[in-house]
């Protein structure tokens, strides 16, 4: 499996890596320590570079192309 080259920024990576955790702007800004907009922003710039305007396939590329890890759904324990 190749793992091809990514054209988004790391940051953007980490905004992707979120999304897949099912985190929404909010929570992607809090993780990150960034404001709400500026997630917004990233996620602005990610889908026009991939051209693609929808969350999961973003995700689903960026997992298939190895831009991220993605470990599955992990249950939370108490």
């Amino acid at each position: 499996e190749t793992i091809q080259s990514s054209p988004l920024t790391p940051r953007e990576l980490e905004i992707v890596a979120q999304m897949a955790k099912g985190k929404r702007n909010k929570e992607i800004a809090s993780a990150l320590k960034i404001s709400e907009s500026t997630v917004k922003n990233h996620i602005s710039n990610i889908f026009e570079k991939l051209d693609i305007y929808d969350r999961i396939p973003v995700v689903l590329l960026a997992i298939h192309s190895g831009w991220i890890k993605y470990d599955g759904l992990k249950e939370s324990k108490p």
